[in-house]
This record gives C-alpha cells, structure tokens and sequence, in this order.
C-alpha cells in the first residue's frame, strides 16, 4: 500500500511540474521585474506576445507626484541566437494614445533577448479599452500581435 501511494504521489509530482515547466513568456519585463514600475502604486500595464516576442509596456505614476511615467521592453522567445542589428517596430494605440515607429540597433547580442523598447506613448492614464497594435520586423522577418490593457 504504501508503495502504491508513494508511487501515486511521485506521478502527480511529474505531472504538476511538467504543466509548470514552461518558462513564463514575461518573466524578466514583468512589473515586479522593474524596480521603478514595482515601487509604483498605480501601473498600467500593456502586455502581448507572438511566437517570437513578448513585449511590456507600463505607464506608471510617479511617487510622490502627480506625474506619469512610461517604460517598454521587447523579449525575444524565438529561437537563439537572440537578434542582433537592427529590430524595427510600428505600433498603433488609437485616437488618445500616441502611434508610431523606433528601432533598436544592436551590436551585442543580448545576454537574455531583452530589449529598452521606445515607444512614445501617452505618459496618462490610459483609456480601458485601449489596445495597442504592434509588429516587430528583424532578420527579414515580422510578427503582429496586440498589447492589452492590465491594471496592477
């Protein structure tokens, strides 16, 4: 009996840690992962992800202040190596939210695929329904995905 349960207890550890094996598409652009975001009170958060790329967009109020603060940043999930040159990106937030293009040149390759993405977003609480539209374009390739709205 009791190698019955001991059995029984090492296949459910199996299971449980296979469904939580996969690495988690925001870990290291989370905001508890940017110091300045995670001292804030008030985050707005925008958050999306393709194969390829997950991206983090926070809009925070600064302590003390009445004043707004944005930081953005582009994670690679695809295949390594992790890009390198230039990583370009348009996006599209809609009437109250600023749209736009960047790029990010690189010459080093980033030691874990993250990316300072600039985006010239609204510094102002967003709108409830704002989604942001985005595509990344490197290496000759392009993904389109949608950043949607989180409140912490």
């Amino acid at each position: 009996m009791k190698r019955i349960v001991v059995g029984l207890m090492v296949f459910c550890l199996i299971i449980l840690s296979s469904c939580s094996h996969g690495e988690n598409v925001y870990s290291g652009i989370d905001s508890k992962d940017i110091p300045q975001v995670a001292k804030s009170k008030e985050v707005y958060s925008f958050q999306g992800h393709s194969d390829n790329w997950a991206v983090s967009v926070f809009i925070y109020k600064l302590p003390g202040t009445e004043r707004y603060d944005s930081v953005s940043f582009l994670k690679f999930l695809g295949p390594k190596p992790f890009p390198t040159g230039e990583i370009r990106t348009n996006y599209d937030g809609g009437s109250g939210f600023v749209g736009g293009s960047g790029a990010i040149i690189t010459e080093d390759v980033a030691v874990s695929g993250i990316y300072l993405l600039l985006l010239n977003v609204a510094k102002a609480v967003p709108d409830k329904n704002t989604v942001i539209k985005l595509q990344v374009i490197w290496d000759g390739q392009s993904d389109y995905f949608d950043l949607k709205l989180n409140r912490r």
